[in-house]
């Protein structure tokens, strides 16, 4: 039976990729330099790039890379978002000012998407300090 395609399929399949990208980097460099292993940081040489939902700096999205430069790998990444659909909805069919639309943030703060505030040309900076 084919395994359904749900999100948390896909998320699953995302993060045994991403283990094993760690992973495979942690082993050449081991090889590479026995050293590192005591201290338990790694010297490597890595690449940083952002790709943007649309050009210009005024992108809402903002994905941050770092992918080590021997192995081609990611290492990590980070999504910086200045939207979040669920309060924008709400917003628009509660009122903001609205005392349930209050009472409907406090609950949805936890799962709250925007993690970012400030101009789209900050936002590839502040992606570089979290990573």
């Amino acid at each position: 039976m084919a395994e359904t395609l749900t999100y948390v399929t896909i998320w699953n399949w995302h993060c045994r990729l991403f283990d094993w990208s760690r992973h495979e980097i942690l082993s050449y460099n081991e090889l590479a330099s026995p050293s590192d292993k005591n201290d338990g940081i790694i010297d490597i040489t890595v690449s940083y790039d952002v790709t943007w939902q649309k050009r210009g700096h005024t992108s809402l999205y903002g994905i941050s890379i770092v992918v080590d430069n021997l192995t081609d790998l990611v290492i990590d990444y980070d999504i910086l978002s200045k939207y979040c659909s669920e309060c924008t909805t709400a917003r628009r069919d509660l009122g903001e000012h609205n005392v349930n639309f209050s009472i409907w943030h406090k609950t949805h703060s936890p799962e709250y998407s925007e993690s970012y505030v400030g101009s789209s040309n900050v936002m590839e900076v502040k992606a570089a300090e979290i990573l």
